[in-house]
């Protein structure tokens, strides 16, 4: 973990890697300040964290992402016939959408960053 005056400083990482049996090296997950999201593992447990209230909903539906630091995540709504209702995406970790369209029913929220994506169950009232 580096400190955030660290970061304002000048620095240089070098990765040197020499194998005589080809290229065994893999490298992943290296993040300097904010969080990029680049692991499968992370984006998951980013979009596992998210609230989404007030559920049962009425007429909005409130997503509140932890972390989600620019990452661009896409959210789908769709009915229990897998028709896609409602899209939208946004870069903001607080987003509400106006769902009064819904008629009262059960949906399914897919949230996605970056391919990887989760499934949350949608009640409006």
């Amino acid at each position: 973990n580096i400190n955030t005056p660290f970061l304002n400083e000048q620095f240089r990482v070098k990765f040197v890697f020499e194998s005589a049996g080809g290229n065994n090296f893999f490298l992943e997950d290296i993040n300097i300040g904010e969080t990029i999201y680049t692991s499968r593992e992370l984006i998951a447990q980013a979009l596992t964290e998210t609230e989404i209230f007030p559920n049962p909903f009425h007429q909005t539906i409130t997503f509140n992402f932890s972390e989600l630091n620019n990452s661009k995540v896409n959210i789908k709504i769709y009915d229990l016939l897998g028709k896609e209702m409602l899209n939208a995406s946004t870069t903001e970790n607080h987003y509400t959408i106006d769902a009064s369209s819904l008629h009262q029913s059960i949906y399914i929220a897919h949230l996605e960053i970056n391919g990887t994506g989760i499934i949350k169950k949608l009640v409006k009232q």
